[in-house]
């Protein structure tokens, strides 16, 4: 009998699955009964029923029934995996139990096991199951056993696992019943990795852009802009010495100076908006280098005394969320050295199990958060605004606290990885 045939004989002869206990009461007149009570009747009458029917023992029906929750296909993939290997090892008659799929290389790799690390037997019952499409033949001296999962012309994975002698039926029986719900799991963490995928790849494609827009910025604009600069320097030398005794040279020359200055202002921004959009730094160097770096130059600038703390995998980061972390940091402590006046300054950035987090937290005079904020996007100035948009961008948030003291800019940055594959090992 193959899976797809024990998986039906089980379910026509188990009948519906029972309801789930609950722990509510219902009242009849004086009488009352617990439905926890009522619904516990009808799993042992389906627990009767299919030990009668199919002479199975009653661990394995209590099992199959399980094993059938269609609560559980909706987890995270890796947790849904982690839960049927785990009710198989627990609940079966497996000594050991593990979910093998096949790479791009046609190779199979373990994708999650309870009860135990795989055995290379186990590896080679699941590699003929996956490959070949054929479930293992029950016998009473087989202690190896493996399903495939997905169609029959082309399986997805293989459940093996390692049994008692004369358990291979039972085993198999379960294997198959689990293997249902895995296949609707592994086909749903498929689809959420392959969206992430594509989105990466929109995410290096913008990234690819944003370097020829700086490249474009540097080798344009900016040389127009530094070409005007220099020209404006020459012509205040120039207009000095043609106005020299002149009752209004110093009007004339200082709004020289004035033009002057605004055309450094123009090319300095021009300048940033090239390096932002290029920040090959941000690509190649460590970010943690990067971020003491930045810490070093501000406490050269302002003679503040700052600590840096950088914890967990933080160069994990995809390029987009380096680039967002590096530009959040410089513009808190760029805010911080020109309004601050702090003497004491901490940046951390820590990478957790889920997000990534940066803060900027300084001991200096405060500011008023939304009137600041308002005023900044008035003016049309990135400033702090930039970097909340930055993070919003990649799913983030950032968030400002400001009062007399104490004022903080952090930065979270959701983690860019499959969500909750499973930890692949073996080959």
């Amino acid at each position: 009998m193959n899976a797809s045939a024990r998986r039906a004989a089980a379910r026509s002869r188990a009948g519906p699955t029972p309801a789930r206990p609950s722990r509510g009461r219902t009242r009849a007149g004086d009488s009352s009964a617990t439905v926890g009570d009522e619904a516990f009747a009808a799993l042992a009458g389906a627990v009767s029923d299919v030990h009668r029917d199919l002479s199975l023992a009653p661990s394995v029906v209590v099992a199959l029934l399980a094993l059938r929750d269609p609560e559980r296909a909706a987890l995270p993939p890796g947790d849904a995996i982690r839960t049927q290997l785990g009710l198989l090892a627990s609940i079966g008659p497996m000594r050991e139990v593990s979910l093998w799929t096949l790479d791009g290389t046609g190779r199979v790799r373990c994708a999650g096991h309870a009860g135990g690390r795989p055995s290379p037997g186990v590896r080679g019952v699941a590699r003929r199951a996956v490959v070949a499409g054929r479930d293992t033949p029950p016998g009473p001296h087989r202690k190896l056993v493996a399903v495939a999962i997905g169609p029959a012309t082309a399986p997805i994975a293989a459940l093996a696992a390692r049994v008692p002698a004369g358990r291979s039926e039972d085993a198999l029986l379960l294997l198959a019943e689990a293997s249902a719900l895995l296949s609707c799991v592994l086909e749903r963490q498929a689809l959420l990795e392959a969206g992430e995928r594509e989105a990466a790849d929109a995410i290096a494609a913008a990234e690819r852009r944003l370097a020829r827009c700086g490249l474009d910025l540097h080798d344009g604009p900016l040389q127009v802009a530094a070409a005007l600069l220099s020209d404006l320097r020459l012509f205040a030398t120039q207009l000095e010495s043609e106005l020299a005794g002149h009752e209004r040279a110093a009007i004339l020359t200082g709004r020289v100076q004035d033009l002057e200055l605004r055309a450094l202002a123009l090319e300095g921004g021009i300048r940033e908006l090239a390096r932002s959009a290029g920040a090959p730094a941000a690509l190649t160097e460590p970010l943690r280098d990067l971020l003491r770096s930045e810490a070093r130059a501000f406490a050269q600038a302002t003679g503040a005394e700052v600590e840096v703390e950088v914890s967990g995998r933080v160069d994990a980061a995809t390029p987009s969320q380096r680039i967002a972390l590096l530009r959040g940091v410089q513009e808190a402590l760029r805010n911080t050295q020109e309004h601050a006046r702090a003497k004491k300054v901490r940046l951390t950035v820590e990478a957790q199990p889920g997000r990534i987090v940066a803060e900027v937290r300084d001991d200096g005079r405060g500011f008023d958060v939304e009137r600041t904020l308002a005023r900044t996007a008035r003016d049309g100035r990135l400033g702090l605004v930039g970097i909340t948009e930055r993070a919003s961008m990649l799913g983030g948030s950032a968030q400002v606290r400001s009062r007399r003291g104490e004022t903080s800019v952090t930065i979270s940055l959701p983690r860019w990885e499959p969500g909750g594959a499973p930890t692949r090992s073996g080959s």
